[in-house]
């Protein structure tokens, strides 16, 4: 979905990267909101990617779990 090749694990800066630079805002304060234990544990966005020249819509939605500090240490996601 990304451009990305499909071997090993991605960076979020890798995915971010990616990111229409429009959209990057919302993204990013959806992303402070999923990750404050207060406010957050779901993260839900959809936005633009681009990809060598083309763009395509993408949306996410994950959960982030919180250890007992309240540090969130996982998420699970759907693309």
């Amino acid at each position: 979905l990304y451009g990305l090749p499909a071997e090993g694990p991605l960076s979020r800066a890798e995915l971010v990267a990616r990111i229409h630079p429009d959209d990057l805002a919302r993204h990013a304060a959806e992303f402070a909101r999923a990750i404050d234990p207060v406010r957050g544990g779901h993260y839900q966005c959809e936005y633009r990617v681009l990809i060598g020249g083309a763009v395509r819509w993408i949306r996410i939605e994950a959960g982030v779990a919180f250890d007992g500090s309240g540090a969130g240490r996982t998420a699970s996601r759907v693309i």
